[in-house]
């Protein structure tokens, strides 16, 4: 089917639809002479259109036809013979001063922009990837006719950024070369036009090369982390007015601001289901699943401890200093099991555990064990001083240590049971499984 076509002239009259034009909106002749284009615009989309049809005539490539490449893209709703919302994309050419035109042409196309919209729309509710999801925000950006390729940035750790999705090789590459400096390395907060001969020498060689001669740029945050997007955009043509680029990069800035958004939610929701709210070590059920990862194979040893004197801090002076004990314990048990690379959780009220393994000797694992024991024991009788006041506690740990083919569980149960024989014992103690210890 050919492309349905549309001429208006400086007044906003149509005078002339194709048949392509008729049957996509269902009509069966011109309108009357005093109906303008808004006629047939869904209400809610006539100012966009009227603003944008203003900007159009009033520029000098709105004169001629064939001085330029389409501009002015704008999506809408027209109202069809029926009364139904049709979603075009309509792009315009000039021709108000041309006798055999008189008036702006319209080229009116089914909205693949809103197919790809509605395809990001449902990636967002479906936990789509990052990267499957801004491949398709910068496919909207560059879908024809304006001639406009695009490429989002992430940043790194490093204060440098990646390619996360392109719709051209030659951007990438230029956007890899952009080291030193680029004008987007601070985010805009509103697209910002660079000609390509302005950039860094490297980005301009690699642009230039290719005959990119204009470039937008715009930043995308989230609240939620220090994560960044950048949205670049080039073209080979130098676009007079600039509506419809910028109208791309502004709704791609929208849709990858939600796309960033909604990952980073995905991953505070995961970490706060596998790790506890106070003290952010993982949970009980984090725990165990990080330990039963572990090479069974391996020599393992198992440490548990019950915090001997919390509840009286709590009872005496409120459970919000309870929390904050609870916190600092957390940080001087991460200090300790650091060196070891030792899987540290908190899997109740006032108890915590910790698993490390050792590819070496069981002697080794052995000593290891009793040592980081004794070091856990020490930095939880350390005085702990919480809004001026200097507090005691002590625990109850428990060890156990297996060589190959015993399960994770089985030693964490050893553990347990040697914990609960440091209790027992009359607490501040180190008891291992089968041994009496110090």
């Amino acid at each position: 089917m050919p492309t349905p076509l549309v001429v208006v002239d400086d007044s906003a009259r149509i005078v002339y639809a194709n048949q392509a034009m008729y049957e996509l909106g269902g009509w069966s002749a011109l309108p009357a002479s005093d109906k303008t284009i808004l006629h047939f615009v869904h209400p809610a989309d006539a100012d966009e259109l009227t603003q944008a049809f203003s900007d159009i005539v009033a520029s000098p490539q709105a004169r001629v036809l064939g001085s330029g490449s389409p501009w002015a893209e704008i999506f809408l709703r027209i109202t069809g013979a029926d009364g139904t919302s049709i979603p075009i994309e309509l792009t315009g050419r000039g021709g108000v001063l041309d006798e055999a035109v008189g008036g702006v042409i319209y080229e009116v196309r089914p909205a693949r922009s809103q197919q790809l919209l509605g395809r990001v729309l449902e990636g967002l509710s479906q936990g789509a990837s990052l990267h499957y999801l801004l491949t398709l925000v910068v496919q909207m950006m560059a879908t024809p006719p304006l001639d406009l390729d695009a490429a989002i940035l992430q940043s790194t750790s490093d204060g440098q950024f990646i390619v996360a999705a392109s719709t051209s090789m030659v951007l990438s590459e230029a956007l890899k070369s952009g080291r030193s400096n680029p004008p987007w390395r601070t985010p805009a907060a509103e697209p910002t036009f660079d000609s390509v001969d302005a950039l860094p020498e490297r980005i301009a060689r690699h642009l230039a090369g290719s005959d990119y001669r204009d470039l937008w740029h715009v930043g995308v945050e989230s609240p939620l982390t220090e994560d960044t997007l950048r949205i670049i955009a080039v073209s080979r043509t130098h676009h007079v007015p600039s509506t419809g680029p910028l109208n791309r990069m502004l709704r791609a800035q929208e849709l990858a601001g939600a796309v960033l958004l909604r990952t980073q939610s995905d991953v505070l929701l995961a970490y706060a289901a596998d790790h506890d709210r106070l003290t952010s070590l993982p949970n009980r059920a984090a725990f165990y699943q990080l330990a039963e990862a572990v090479d069974p194979h391996c020599y393992r040893a198992a440490i548990r401890l019950d915090l001997d004197g919390l509840k009286a801090v709590n009872k005496r002076l409120g459970p919000p200093t309870g929390d904050a004990v609870l916190q600092i314990i957390a940080d001087r048990l991460r200090s300790v099991g650091k060196d070891q690379d030792a899987i540290i959780g908190r899997i109740g009220g006032h108890e915590f555990a910790l698993l490390m393994s050792d590819t070496g000797d069981e002697l080794r694992t052995n000593q290891l064990a009793d040592s980081v024991a004794a070091q856990v024991l020490e930095a939880v009788q350390e005085p702990i001083v919480v809004a001026g006041r200097s507090l005691s506690l002590s625990a109850n740990v428990g060890l156990a240590t297996a060589a190959g083919g015993i399960s994770t569980d089985q030693l964490l149960t050893w553990a347990d049971a040697a914990m609960q024989d440091a209790e027992q014992a009359g607490g501040g103690q180190i008891r291992r499984y089968g041994i009496a210890f110090g």
